[in-house]
């Protein structure tokens, strides 16, 4: 299956891939040699190929996007799902997290950017921001032009 995305653990320990058999891999790099990393695990729960994935600072979680419109939260230890955003109409393309860790930004093919605060054990959309900085109210649909 094709590696759609791939990310570096904040330690740069462990590598990250999200591929088109809808799962992220885990593998681990300090163990590989030169080339080689090491597979220690999986994790999956979409249900169409997964296209993006990311770390946050912390490293205790990651979180993918995916074909099957959705956003998902994993706890890295346990490679467990504990939060799925399912605010897009179409396919995620790219998600990220700010540095601090409490916001998550994600961008799909239905031009939307959708931004959530989210901190672990709690769900919630906090605001669409458009591409001029502007916000608009949560039932409104946002669109980039």
């Amino acid at each position: 299956m094709p590696i759609r995305d791939l990310q570096f653990s904040p330690d740069s320990r462990y590598l990250l891939t999200a591929s088109d058999d809808k799962q992220m891999k885990v593998y681990e790099v300090q163990k590989g040699d030169h080339h080689e990393p090491v597979f220690v695990g999986s994790a999956s729960g979409h249900s169409s190929w997964v296209l993006s994935t990311t770390f946050t600072q912390d490293g205790k979680y990651f979180l993918s996007a995916s074909a099957d419109h959705t956003v998902r939260v994993w706890e890295f230890s346990k490679r467990e799902n504990v939060v799925t955003f399912r605010e897009h109409v179409d396919q995620v393309w790219g998600v990220c997290v700010s540095p601090q860790g409490d916001k998550i930004v994600s961008v799909g093919e239905d031009k939307a950017i959708h931004v959530y605060s989210y901190k672990p054990a709690e769900e919630e959309v906090e605001e669409r921001v458009n591409g001029n900085g502007t916000t608009q109210s949560d039932e409104e649909e946002m669109m980039i032009d």
